[in-house]
């Protein structure tokens, strides 16, 4: 597998190999830099190699480019080195174009699997708006799911957009907690005359709306003054955040993240919440494609119903 991601915080990614183990296979995992963690390890039954790349949290395209540039000529090469040592290699987007890296095993007629989690086009396009970055790799995105030999996705709705987009078939594999570590338990209340815990966990960007948390959670503690808000996860949108806390003076009620939560370090962080929130804003990167229209009327790049004559965003 490959995957620029902390490999240990990732949680579809480290499913999907601690599932694979534990049917008796061997998985490796190419992942990025992780703090206080050794180049090579065995995780849970995965072997998992941390690269030299960091993470990049910013707001520059060029930063992005560089990070998955980085990322893909050291895979590309580890691969190279290696070329019928692997059954199947299982590419994980962002960036889709990873799954060249193994055109070495394409030649010699490994399958490759391509795992869309989310599509960089999206991404760039929140962050930057239409610009020729954004339809370079938009069409980077749709060369690299002609080069898989499957793909796969997150949800029925992206299937269906990348099947209209591909004509190829799509599987689609959801997201879903892993229930030997995430187990229901017994709904307890809360008091609103005492402390209530809201939180959100997840990835901390403008766009899954952090900075309007806070200032809502103001609004919220003038009614209920033991109100408290647990932030885990990060992202370039930590910074903004933390200065909206100290803004407000919120900085005994808001508990940001000082590192990264590995998955198995979560159910004890969630076990104190009382309410979960997930604040997004109206953006190309958090509305989905439409579903009033059928898949020929959609366009992928910028989720508009074609048929509109004011080319509404859905």
């Amino acid at each position: 597998m490959l995957a620029v991601t902390n490999y240990e915080s990732d949680p579809r990614v480290r499913r999907q190999a601690e599932a694979l183990v534990a049917r008796g296979d061997e998985v490796t995992v190419l992942a990025l830099s992780s703090a206080d963690r050794p180049r090579h390890e065995l995780l849970d039954g995965v072997r998992v190699v941390h690269f030299k790349t960091e993470k990049f949290r910013g707001a520059g395209g060029a930063g992005y480019l560089k990070l998955y540039g980085d990322f893909g000529v050291r895979a590309g090469a580890w691969l190279a080195a290696r070329p019928r040592r692997f059954d199947v290699i299982q590419a994980h987007s962002m960036p889709e174009v990873l799954v060249f890296c193994a055109a070495v095993q394409k030649l010699v007629r490994v399958p490759l699997l391509l795992d869309v989690h989310d599509m960089t086009s999206r991404l760039f396009e929140s962050k930057f708006g239409d610009s020729k970055i954004v339809r370079a790799v938009h069409a980077s995105e749709t060369m690299s799911m002609a080069f898989a030999n499957e793909v796969m996705t997150v949800h029925e709705p992206y299937a269906e957009a990348l099947r209209a987009r591909t004509k190829r078939p799509v599987t689609s594999v959801l997201n879903s907690p892993d229930e030997a570590m995430f187990t229901p338990s017994r709904w307890r209340g809360w008091d609103p005359a005492g402390e209530v815990v809201f939180s959100y966990h997840g990835t901390i960007a403008p766009r899954h709306g952090l900075v309007a948390l806070v200032e809502a959670l103001a609004l919220v503690r003038k009614e209920l003054p033991k109100a408290r808000l647990q932030v885990r996860g990060g992202g370039d949108g930590l910074a903004a955040v933390a200065e909206k806390v100290q803004e407000l003076g919120m900085q005994d009620v808001v508990d940001l993240p000082e590192r990264v939560y590995a998955v198995h370090d979560m159910p004890a962080q969630i076990d104190r919440v009382h309410i979960g929130v997930a604040p997004n804003q109206l953006d190309i990167w958090t509305s989905g494609p439409p579903t009033r229209c059928p898949p020929s009327c959609w366009s992928t790049r910028r989720w508009v119903c074609r048929r509109s004559v004011s080319r509404t965003r859905w």
